[in-house]
């Protein structure tokens, strides 16, 4: 819905060769497991963000948006920065949104690491539509894989 036909093509390639690196690792071929393991987290990690970047508007101006929110954070001297991107329109009583850390995987006691609990968040839509109740769900994304 979202995708460029590229980044799509991207997408599932490296999903082919998620399912392949599975297949080496049972198998013990630790060599080629290595190196296929470092070509998915180069496509998946580096490759694939400038492919959305470029092909697809949605992406792009998320990036932007969120670029110029960090800039004004910075002018603020802010600690941390939230901000809001919409997605979709087609929702009803209990809006979905996912909760995004960069600091969520670090280990406890680390200086910065830290935990977002959302008990409860409410969004009062500005079409009219009234309050609602959202639910929040954690975005964890590893570098790693």
């Amino acid at each position: 819905m979202y995708d460029s036909w590229i980044s799509e093509r991207l997408k599932a390639q490296i999903a082919d060769g998620k399912s392949y690196l599975q297949k080496l690792i049972r198998e013990g071929k630790t060599d080629k497991a290595r190196s296929l393991q470092d070509k998915i987290m180069f496509w998946q990690n580096d490759i694939l963000p400038i492919i959305l970047k470029n092909t697809c508007v949605a992406y792009s101006e998320v990036g932007l948006y969120t670029i110029k929110a960090f800039e004004m954070a910075l002018k603020f001297n802010c600690n941390a920065l939230l901000t809001y991107n919409h997605i979709q329109d087609d929702y009803l009583d209990k809006p979905r949104v996912g909760i995004s850390n960069n600091k969520q995987l670090l280990m406890p006691a680390t200086p910065t690491a830290m935990q977002i609990y959302c008990e409860k968040v409410e969004v009062l839509n500005m079409d009219g539509s009234g309050l609602h109740n959202v639910e929040c769900y954690p975005i964890l994304i590893n570098e790693l894989l």
